[in-house]
């Protein structure tokens, strides 16, 4: 280590302008602790997408038994010595970690483009969930599809498979079999009943998120199964194409209802996504906005250029936000959850050429506009967004450009430095990452999209006061 100074069912749900219910968002400060109550218009109650009532969380962050079932069973892990290393860093400076071990069985994740989110940091667990594919329609390990769930052991610098991906190659035959099939919702199920990701989300873009409180690994998706992009279709004649044809035949003639996200609930091990009330999020607009769990709120919101969405974790019910100000007008958006401010921030997107954040006030329901500075429209496959508790700012930590900004709230103001020299990730590496708030350092996985050859860096922007 050394430390450096200086499409059919697969359309992504998203945002669009629409009638139907219209809520504010509630003050933060007036939440109530009895999450047995579920107001009309507000969002009180934790996440009940999870399959089990969770511990209530101190001050300090949640309190929770290590995972008892699954491939998280024991985490956090135990530090090793480059944790010590890691809290040592100063102010601007960088660690490249050794390689971090693969798992056992699968190895090493591969890279992501549009990746810069594709993170979600899970603070009870020590680490962050990986999540959303990369090239389109690609196969890696012989039969997998590349629609796998990783989770990165910060303390262990190792990789653990949760999911290991949609076998392509028994597919077909596990339709056939009744292994797998549609259930009431359309939703498909193994002989368990456990709801199957399988190919949702094409790239992460924004659509992650971690609920602390109820220790869940969250994605809006679709219910997959579309074949644009589809690994094991090959213009319906490889291995996946008798067995989606059989699932088509399956759904004819029936509707799908409202959905919630999907969850991956630590707890049990086990992927869900449910029925919900409410107007939701329409299909067939993918201006990619970006989702975030807003703790205090009990609510998943879905914001970006089309509008703004809420989920109520605990009535399962979906509403249209009535957010006033200037949205941003791009599309994926780079953004992050500023808890000390009750706000998101965002960037104009990918197509915007204006400077700047732009700030959705969760208290106010209210758009503020950027004044100026800062890098112009930035989206996932550029940059990753956080809020950095330690120092109270947001960073943008950009990969083609090879610098940091960094915008202070406070003062409006902006400042930046560029990536120290020796930082180095092949050109056409992309650049997933995520901010631990426990160490005060942003983790940085340069991969190439689709290939396990990524190197984890560690930088810390300041020192804690």
């Amino acid at each position: 280590m050394r430390e450096l100074s200086g499409v059919t069912g697969l359309m992504l749900v998203a945002l669009a302008a629409c009638t139907g219910s219209v809520s504010r968002l509630p003050d933060a400060d007036a939440q109530s602790a009895d999450n047995d109550v579920t107001e009309s218009d507000g969002l009180p109650g934790e996440g009940a997408d999870t399959g089990g009532d969770a511990p209530a969380s101190s001050d300090n962050g949640p309190d929770f038994d290590p995972p008892a079932i699954g491939p998280l069973v024991g985490l956090p892990s135990a530090e090793g010595a480059h944790i010590a290393d890691i809290r040592a860093l100063a102010d601007d400076s960088w660690l490249e970690l050794q390689a971090p071990a693969g798992d056992p069985t699968y190895g090493t994740a591969p890279g992501r483009s549009w990746g810069g989110r594709a993170f979600a940091w899970a603070p009870d667990l020590g680490g962050a969930f990986l999540y959303g594919e990369g090239p389109h329609a690609f196969i890696w390990r012989d039969t997998l599809a590349n629609d796998e769930l990783w989770f990165y052991d910060v303390n262990a610098n190792r990789w653990v498979t949760v999911h290991p991906g949609t076998d392509t190659a028994t597919f077909s035959a596990r339709v056939a079999s009744g292994a797998l099939a549609l259930d009431d919702n359309l939703q498909l199920v193994d002989r368990s009943g456990q709801q199957l990701p399988v190919h949702v989300l094409i790239h992460a873009w924004g659509f992650l998120a971690y609920q602390p409180d109820g220790r869940a690994f969250t994605f809006f998706a679709g219910r997959g199964l579309g074949t644009y992009f589809l690994p094991g279709w090959d213009d319906g004649t490889g291995p996946m194409a008798a067995g989606i044809a059989a699932l088509e035949e399956q759904a004819s003639g029936r509707s799908e209802p409202l959905m919630g996200p999907w969850t991956y609930s630590v707890a049990t091990g086990r992927f869900a996504r449910a029925p919900a009330s409410g107007t939701g999020p329409p299909a067939g607009d993918s201006t990619f906005p970006q989702l975030h769990a807003v703790t205090s709120m009990h609510a998943l919101v879905l914001a970006g250029s089309s509008g703004v969405f809420a989920f109520d974790t605990v009535a399962r019910r979906w509403s249209v936000v009535d957010d006033g100000g200037t949205r941003p007008s791009g599309y994926d958006q780079g953004a992050c959850y500023d808890p000390t401010r009750e706000r998101i921030y965002m960037g104009g997107g990918s197509d915007e050429s204006a400077s700047g954040l732009y700030a959705f006030d969760l208290v106010g329901n209210t758009w503020i506009a950027p004044a100026s500075g800062g890098p112009t429209g930035f989206g996932t496959n550029a940059a990753t967004v956080s809020y950095d508790v330690a120092s109270d700012v947001v960073t943008v930590i950009h990969r083609e450009d090879r610098v940091i900004y960094a915008f202070d709230p406070a003062t409006s103001l902006w400042s930046s430095q560029p990536f120290a020299p020796e930082v180095a990730f092949s050109d056409y590496a992309s650049m997933m990452g995520f901010y631990d708030a426990s160490l005060n350092a942003y983790f940085l996985y340069f991969a190439i999209d689709g290939v396990p050859d990524g190197r984890m860096w560690v930088y810390r922007y300041r020192v804690a006061d």
